[in-house]
Parts: C-alpha cells; sequence; structure tokens
C-alpha cells in the first residue's frame, strides 16, 4: 500500500491517473516492467529507478519474437483508435509506422 500511496501522491488527480499509479505500485513492489504510455507516469517511474516500457514497444517486441503478427496488432491498434486511444499514426498506419521506425525485425510479415 505504501507504493501505491506515493505514486498516487504524484499522479493521481481526482479520479484520473489511478490505473497509472497501481501499475507503478506493482512493478515496483514485485521489480517488474511496467507498461505506460502517459508521459507523466514514465517520468514517476524513472525518477523511481522503475522499469518501464509503452504499449507499442511491447507489442513491437512480441512481433518480433513471433508470439503476435503484424496484422493483429495492427488491427488492435486500430480498435483502440475507435476508442480515443491516442496512437502517433493513422488507422491503417501500424505496419508503416513499426518500418519506418525500426520496430519490427526484416522479416516481419509487415513491409509496406
Amino acid at each position: 500500500m505504501a507504493a501505491f500511496a506515493h505514486f498516487s501522491s504524484l499522479l493521481v488527480v481526482g479520479t484520473r491517473n489511478i490505473g497509472e499509479a497501481a501499475v507503478l505500485a506493482y512493478a515496483h513492489v514485485h521489480h517488474s516492467t511496467a507498461v505506460l504510455d502517459d508521459g507523466v507516469a514514465r517520468r514517476a517511474a524513472q525518477e523511481a529507478a522503475v522499469s518501464f516500457q509503452g504499449t507499442l514497444g511491447m507489442l513491437c517486441q512480441a512481433i518480433r519474437e513471433g508470439l503476435l503478427t503484424v496484422a493483429l496488432v495492427s488491427d488492435l491498434a486500430d480498435h483502440l483508435m475507435e476508442t480515443q486511444y491516442r496512437l502517433p499514426f493513422r488507422p491503417g498506419d501500424f505496419a508503416r509506422w513499426a518500418n519506418e521506425n525500426g520496430l519490427l525485425s526484416p522479416d516481419a510479415d509487415g513491409r509496406p
């Protein structure tokens, strides 16, 4: 609870960022990697020496490891954007964006 209280004091405003505080507290207590996209939460992770990775980085890593496909992640990204989730590309552009940013291995199935 102390870890959650700490991260809550840094992040929570009203009901916003409760999830980020919980993720950071869990990762801190269990010495694991937090999946964070929020900039303020990432800064809190850095200051607390908590390992973190973004959602897109995690998904691209899963593609490189053969756990997910480019098509599946592209569909997932499109569905996330339908819920107002902000991503750095337009619907249908995941593969192009990931390739342009060097996030997929050369043998991934999403070459433009």
